[in-house]
């Protein structure tokens, strides 16, 4: 894919945040644009970008993760870099500072994976190279799975579920992640079911199970419900308004367990946003955009074809 901005790039990596977007090149050089009033565009400045703008530092990273107001991104050596919005400690650097240029997560963990808080989230997770979940930044709602909640954690802290972890998305006010047997486990907010635990609604503070003995390839958390990938098959729970759980209907206004989306679709990937759901299904070629262009979407009730 070519990346036309002030020069043509070769994209590798894409992420849509709120406000901003990110993108690391083909050769590992991180750009953002859009807005920066808090720094998420990590260029040593404050000021919106209308078109891509280098991240400072001369980093080289392998995957990058944008979140409400700040970002993160691993290098490809597996270490953590952080910056923007840090109220609440999602940074992971020990302070609740802004930053306007990456900083170093602290610990000096490697890792292999990243996310950043979707929607209002504002706590970030890492898995390192041992397959072991982290997380920092808010935990009001218990969204860091590390125990009893607390306002924030400024540093990365570990995931209370024994074994390894081959996927954790943050979303807004809960987490989610997909172990090595394929198991999927939500913590945090559960106000619509969103968890997916089947259990009367409240917020939890350490991972439980979704139920329905399904094995996921990946989970992807949104404001307030859930969608994951079985089997190629999309499944989604938590709150349908607007048709967000692709049921052929908004009559279901939520669902504590989760629910086949219709349609028969088989898909590669899966992105929830704040009100809708979108999937790549198989034999697309491409990159997919965040919430931004997604070949099947639904939050009219059933998947359509974009």
């Amino acid at each position: 894919m070519n990346f036309n901005a002030t020069g043509t790039f070769q994209v590798a990596r894409i992420a849509a945040g709120t406000g901003h977007s990110c993108a690391v090149t083909a050769d590992g050089v991180g750009f953002c644009w859009g807005d920066n009033s808090q720094g998420g565009l990590g260029d040593n400045s404050l000021t919106n970008r209308l078109t891509p703008t280098a991240v400072a530092g001369g980093h080289t990273f392998s995957q990058i993760s944008a979140g409400r107001l700040y970002s993160c991104a691993l290098t490809g050596a597996g270490a953590a870099w952080c910056w923007g919005l840090n109220t609440l400690g999602a940074l992971g650097n020990g302070t609740t500072a802004l930053d306007s240029v990456p900083q170093p997560v602290s610990g000096g963990m490697v890792c292999q994976a990243i996310t950043t808080g979707n929607g209002s989230g504002r706590q970030t997770c890492a898995i390192n190279s041992a397959g072991t979940g982290f997380c920092w930044g808010a935990d009001g709602q218990g969204q860091l799975g590390n125990g009893p909640p607390i306002a924030s954690v400024t540093t990365p802290t570990a995931v209370l579920v024994a074994g390894t972890w081959t996927q954790i998305a943050a979303g807004a006010f809960y987490s989610c992640g997909v172990r090595t047997s394929g198991a999927a486990f939500c913590w945090g907010a559960d106000a619509f079911g969103q968890l997916g635990n089947g259990l009367p609604k409240a917020a939890t503070d350490q991972p439980s199970a979704v139920v329905g003995g399904l094995l996921f390839t990946e989970v992807a958390p949104g404001q307030v419900h859930t969608c994951g990938l079985s089997g190629g098959a999309a499944y989604c729970w938590g709150a349908n308004l607007n048709g967000r759980l692709g049921q052929d209907t908004v009559t279901t206004t939520e669902s504590l367990t989760p629910l086949a989306v219709t349609g028969g679709l088989t898909f590669s990937s899966l992105v929830s946003g704040e009100s809708f759901s979108c999937g790549l299904t198989r034999g697309w070629r491409g990159i997919l955009l965040g919430l931004q262009r997604c070949p099947a979407s639904w939050g009219t009730a059933a998947p359509t074809t974009q």
